[in-house]
């Protein structure tokens, strides 16, 4: 989760450790809040309702949302 610099699997999979070491299954797919604790299932068709609105909300302002570097340099000048 915190590997910078390079090209990685940014999904979150399940994974078990047993006596034979760490076994990594499939991807988590239409879930969120994992890392918080509080796994919630979200259906394909909300997924889609809330990336449409939030393409809607983009072209009526006319904003982009910051990329990484973006929101980097915008911390490093509010220290």
């Amino acid at each position: 989760l915190k590997m910078r610099g390079s090209i990685h699997d940014k999904g979150i999979r399940e994974f078990t450790i047993d006596g034979k070491g760490m076994h990594l299954g499939r991807k988590f797919r239409n879930v969120t809040g994992i890392l918080a604790g509080t796994p919630v299932h979200v259906s394909p068709s909300d997924v889609e309702m809330v990336w449409s609105m939030m393409e809607e909300d983009k072209k009526s302002t006319g904003r982009k949302a910051p990329n990484l570097a973006e929101r980097r340099a915008t911390e490093r000048r509010k220290r």
